[in-house]
């Protein structure tokens, strides 16, 4: 955007935060997302650049970043604004609702006072802008216009506003389930959803559970809505013994040259887009490892492991090592890298003309999704890996709705460039993609509310047994629990309540590292179970199920009228997944969650 006068030094993010904030002011405090934006187009248009109005395409790759720039820096900010406490925690999907705190800004704006955060006067913004006047009316001014030398006065500097009519307004929720069921897989809304917003939250998620579910055609096929070069595809082999399969290694039969991986490269791929790309041209990366647990994959992946536990390098230190830092030292990328040989210098690739440094740090834009099957030929993971992954399992499938002729692939790539952009903006967090720091999580932590108290609970109950939880599970929780609702409040997926919400994360997060023999896990089960109770009914609904020392022969009838059940649950997810590992120690003396 381009202003006059003091506004110039200011950022696009101070204008547009009292923009939105004014905006929903001169309607009564809140305004669906559409009607707001609907609102700020003819008063931004005379600050607007020509290339504000264009959509946002990667000109080397085609992939469309946003329906408008400035549409892309208006939802962008949203997120801000809620943590900041300027609007209130959404309600209702789509809607924007100015708290107090927000009230008391646009007040003081409009009683002629220098707005305290950006300078920012209201006389400034209405001499830039197509300000409405009193009674709330935009005014028609004429489009700035500048002079050149070899251009007459009154050419134009901006064009009108055009409406782009081939990129169509999506729907305006649930936006990925309508693509996956024209690919033709059938995923409950609560998958999806799960599955983005773990995604979105961590970078690494296994998808376990029952074969031919289309769990990779899932990770495949989202992959393929940011390019189809985004995706690199790796079989795991069952005679993997370390990363040399992933990684390469150095060949001392030519000439001590390294012999790279295609995955190798893809990697470099990712981290050099990260490097060298503008902000908004930087895209996600997806590495899928099917049939993961065919070899150990505490043998093959151990670096990745070992990186990916380091953390992420954060703005703070980055700026206490101001001098000799490395290229890719920078916010975002893992604190330790991926060795890869012992030279001091780059040395040559036998598969590419791209030197292959000593060392690879991980970048943020990397998210590594794993398939699993479980069965008498797979390894069964650690505490180690599942400590470090969002774990999904896909056991329930509705063979009842389920009509492969609904699969359509020309609807199918129209909905990808309808949704595309939606997506991208919600799910690379303004290009930050994974990373995190202390700022966020302790915001997502206040956004927990009443759930941390949950969690807290759940943790005390688990103690004695020496199965509870520490802080990155809690961390990793709120952070799933806040992108969850931003990426709700962007329309993108479809959660029923935040209890649902909380409910998949304890899910993916607590219960997977729940294994043992019937005496050591009974009793802990049970407990979790009466947790996942909705409070109102209390031990009426635990007697139903049988209560403490339910037996194996009722809990499978129990699971066949679960429809009728459900709804006496807060966490009914959790509590279905909790009896059926009970059953299993019921008839096996032994359960875990795969």
């Amino acid at each position: 955007m381009k202003f006059t006068g003091n506004l110039e030094k200011q950022t696009q993010q101070d204008i547009l935060f009292l923009l939105i904030l004014w905006v929903l002011h001169l309607k009564g405090g809140t305004a669906l997302r559409q009607d707001v934006l609907n609102e700020m187009e003819p008063i931004l248009r005379n600050a607007l650049e020509e290339e504000d109005c264009k959509p946002e395409i990667d000109s080397s790759s085609g992939i469309l970043r946003g329906r408008q720039t400035w549409y892309h820096a208006v939802d962008a900010k949203i997120k801000l604004l809620r943590d900041n406490g300027y609007l209130l925690p959404v309600e209702q999907r789509g809607d924007w609702v100015l708290s107090d705190k927000g009230r008391k800004r646009v007040e003081t704006l409009n009683a002629g006072i220098v707005d305290r955060d950006s300078g920012i006067t209201l006389d400034e913004l209405k001499g830039n802008l197509n300000f409405p006047d009193d009674d709330g009316n935009i005014p028609t001014l004429p489009i700035q216009t500048t002079a050149s030398v070899a251009e007459p006065q009154s050419a134009p500097a901006v064009a009108p506003l055009q409406p782009e009519p081939e990129i169509a307004d999506p729907p305006a929720s649930n936006l990925l389930l309508p693509y996956f069921e024209k690919k033709g897989y059938k995923f409950s809304q609560f998958q999806i959803a799960t599955f983005y917003a773990a995604l979105k939250t961590k970078g690494f998620v296994i998808l376990s559970g029952l074969s031919g579910t289309g769990k990779t055609k899932l990770a495949q096929h989202f992959g393929e809505l940011f390019g189809e070069d985004c995706v690199w595809f790796e079989s795991v082999r069952p005679d993997w013994r370390d990363s040399k399969n992933l990684l390469g290694f150095v060949n001392p039969l030519l000439d001590n040259k390294y012999q790279s991986t295609g995955l190798l490269r893809f990697l470099q791929h990712a981290r050099d887009n990260t490097l060298s790309a503008e902000a908004t041209q930087v895209a996600p990366h997806f590495l899928i490892l099917d049939e993961m647990n065919l070899a150990h994959v505490e043998y093959y992946f151990a670096e990745f492991l070992s990186v990916l536990e380091s953390g992420r390098i954060t703005q703070t230190d980055v700026a206490k090592r101001e001098e000799n830092l490395a290229s890719d030292f920078r916010v975002g990328f893992t604190r330790e890298a991926i060795h890869l040989h012992s030279c001091d210098a780059p040395i040559q690739d036998t598969n590419s003309t791209s030197p292959i440094p000593s060392a690879l740090r991980l970048p943020p834009n990397l998210y590594i999704i794993g398939t699993v099957n479980i069965d008498e030929t797979t390894f069964a993971f650690s505490p180690k890996v599942l400590d470090r992954a969002f774990t999904i399992e896909f056991r329930d499938a509705d063979l009842e709705n389920y009509n492969p002729m609904l699969a359509d692939s020309t609807e199918a790539n129209e909905i990808i460039e309808k949704i595309r952009a939606n997506v991208f903006a919600d799910f690379t967090r303004e290009s930050r993609f994974i990373a995190n720091d202390k700022e966020d999580v302790a915001l997502a932590l206040d956004e927990l509310g009443e759930y941390r108290d949950a969690l807290i609970e759940l943790n005390k109950l688990l103690e004695p047994y020496d199965l509870h939880f520490g802080y990155r599970v809690l961390d990793e929780i709120a952070l799933f629990f806040a992108n969850a609702r931003v990426a709700q409040s962007s329309g993108i997926v479809l959660f029923d309540s935040d209890d649902e919400i909380l409910d998949a994360a304890v899910l993916m997060k607590v219960l997977p590292k729940i294994h043992g023999s019937r005496q050591k896990l009974q009793e802990p089960l049970e407990r979790i179970l009466r947790w996942t109770l909705e409070k109102k009914n209390g031990d009426d609904v635990f007697k139903l199920i049988g209560g403490e020392g339910t037996q194996k022969s009722e809990i499978p009838a129990l699971l066949e009228r679960w429809d009728t059940l459900a709804d006496k649950f807060a966490y009914p997810a959790t509590a279905k997944k909790v009896l059926r590992m009970l059953h299993a120690l019921y008839t096996t003396g032994f359960a875990s969650f795969s």
